[in-house]
């Protein structure tokens, strides 16, 4: 009789380690795949804030920028009657200067725009007949360049795209993609979300083991009281 439950505890015993061995693996199953998704949830967020962030400071690198209008004036001449002044009006609408004033119309210099524009002032430059004929029908073929407060240089074209642009060493202006003008940043970087820590699982393994210790005393109890009684 002892003999017999002898064994039968050895198999119980093993059967309880078989349950436990089984509840821990299935846990670190768990955990593993729970850190994973966390980990994919924490990069993406990572990633998205990134992206707001570059789209923030763009933004702020060009806000200057979009600031510095201008307009074609077309105006009776006060002196010649009947002649039509034509006037390039370049206004700086930003709280910070822009120096190093130029323009071209079909590629062709203006030499008289030149200069800086203060903040808040308003410059207008007279064209040739020439100039003036070739923007009648066709506005985007001006373009006119500055260099903001941040030292950077920028070419806006007649239809108010910007350029930016950067000095090779033999001095020349290579410009970058054309892009759209924008008043402010207003985007605005979110916190990355709080994600509950990975350990909030952990209770289960503990209650996995109580339930199979239990489940192991009660299999032993009552296969001690089977055999005795």
């Amino acid at each position: 009789m002892i003999a017999n439950i002898g064994v039968v505890v050895s198999a119980l015993v093993s059967f309880g380690a078989l349950v436990v061995s089984f509840a821990v693996y299935r846990h670190q199953v768990e955990r593993a795949r729970s850190l994973d998704a966390r980990e994919r949830r924490v990069e993406a967020a990572e990633r998205l804030a990134a992206r707001r962030q570059a789209s923030i400071e763009r933004q702020e690198a060009l806000s200057q920028a979009s600031m510095i209008d201008y307009r074609i004036v077309h105006a009776d001449s006060a002196l010649v009657d009947g002649l039509v002044r034509t006037s390039l009006t370049l206004t700086n609408r930003s709280n910070q200067p822009v120096s190093g004033l130029a323009a071209w119309v079909a590629d062709e210099r203006i030499n008289d725009v030149s200069g800086t524009l203060e903040p808040g002032e308003q410059r207008a430059f007279y064209l040739s007949e020439e100039c003036a004929a070739a923007l009648r029908p066709d506005r985007s073929k001006l373009d006119f360049a500055f260099t903001d407060a941040a030292d950077i240089r920028w070419r806006r074209d007649g239809t108010g795209g910007l350029r930016e642009g950067a000095q090779t060493s033999t001095g020349d202006w290579i410009w970058k993609p054309r892009e759209g003008p924008v008043v402010a940043a207003t985007d605005l970087v979110r916190p990355l979300p709080a994600y509950p820590p990975a350990s909030r699982r952990a209770p289960r393994v503990r209650y996995a083991g109580c339930l199979a210790v239990l489940f192991l005393l009660a299999a032993i109890l009552s296969a001690i009281w089977y055999f005795i009684r």
